[in-house]
C-alpha cells in the first residue's frame, strides 16, 4: 500500500509540473506574439505619423499591447517560481503533503500576482474609457463592462473583489493617488498582511502591514490622496 501511495503522489506530481510547463509554453508563445504585434504596431504608428503625435486611438491601442505583454510577463515568472519550488520538493516530504496542492505560501504569491494582473486590467480598462470620454474616468465597473469585454474574473479574482478608491479625484493628472484597490487585505501566511493599490498612473503597489487594519495601509492611503481643492 506505501508503494502504490508513493507512485501515485510521484505521478500526481509528475502531471502537476506538466500542466505547469504547458502553461508556461503557452505564456511564452503569447508574450512572442504580443511583442511582435507591439513592435509593428509601434513602426506603422512611426511611418504614418509625419508630425510624431500619436492620436487617443493610437495610444490606447499601443498601451493595450504594452499592458498585456507585461501581464503575461509576470505570471509566466510567477508559474516558473511556482514550478521550479515543486521540482525541488524532498520525495520523503511529498506523502505529507496533498498530491497535487500547493503550499500555502505559493497559494499566497499566486493570488498576490492574478490580483496585481487583474488591477493592471482594471486601470488600462479606465483610461481606454478615460480616452473615449473626454478624459472623464469610470466612477463604477458596470461603465467598465465594454471596456473590459464583459470580464468579472481576473484568474480567479472576481471584480467584486476590486473597489473605487477617490473616485472622480483619480485620473491622469493625479499618477500618484490611489484609484482602485483589494477590498479587504490578504492574509499572508509569513505573517502580516496585503493590501494592493492601482494608482492614477495605471502602476500597482503591493503594501504589507501588521495586521489587517495596519496603519501602513492608511498612512499609504493618506500619501496617496488627491490634494485638497
Amino acid at each position: 500500500m506505501i508503494i502504490v501511495a508513493a507512485v501515485i503522489v510521484f505521478w500526481l506530481q509528475f502531471r502537476d509540473r506538466q500542466a505547469l510547463q504547458a502553461e508556461n509554453t503557452s505564456l511564452q508563445q503569447k508574450i512572442s506574439q504580443l511583442t511582435a504585434e507591439s513592435t509593428d504596431f509601434s513602426n506603422r504608428l512611426a511611418a504614418a505619423t509625419d508630425s510624431g503625435k500619436l492620436s487617443d486611438d493610437q495610444q490606447n491601442e499601443l498601451l493595450r499591447l504594452r499592458g498585456e505583454i507585461a501581464s503575461l510577463r509576470q505570471k509566466n515568472n510567477q508559474l516558473a517560481t511556482v514550478q521550479q519550488r515543486q521540482s525541488v520538493v524532498p520525495h520523503t516530504a511529498l506523502s505529507a503533503q496533498t498530491p497535487g496542492q500547493l503550499t500555502p505560501q505559493d497559494q499566497f504569491e499566486l493570488t498576490r500576482v492574478h490580483t496585481v494582473n487583474g488591477l493592471k486590467q482594471i486601470e488600462l480598462a479606465a483610461k481606454i474609457y478615460a480616452g473615449e470620454h473626454n478624459e472623464q474616468y469610470p466612477t463604477n465597473f458596470e461603465q467598465l463592462k465594454n471596456e473590459l469585454g464583459g470580464k468579472t474574473d481576473f484568474d480567479g479574482i472576481p471584480l467584486t473583489d476590486f473597489e473605487f478608491v477617490n473616485t472622480g479625484a483619480a485620473n491622469d493628472s493625479t499618477p500618484d493617488v490611489v484609484n482602485f484597490r483589494t477590498g479587504q487585505p490578504l492574509p499572508n501566511p509569513q505573517g502580516g498582511w496585503v493590501m494592493i493599490y492601482g494608482l492614477g498612473d495605471g502602476s500597482v503597489q503591493t503594501v504589507y502591514g501588521d495586521t489587517s487594519d495596519s496603519q501602513r495601509f492608511t498612512d499609504f492611503e493618506r500619501q496617496h490622496s488627491p490634494p485638497p481643492q
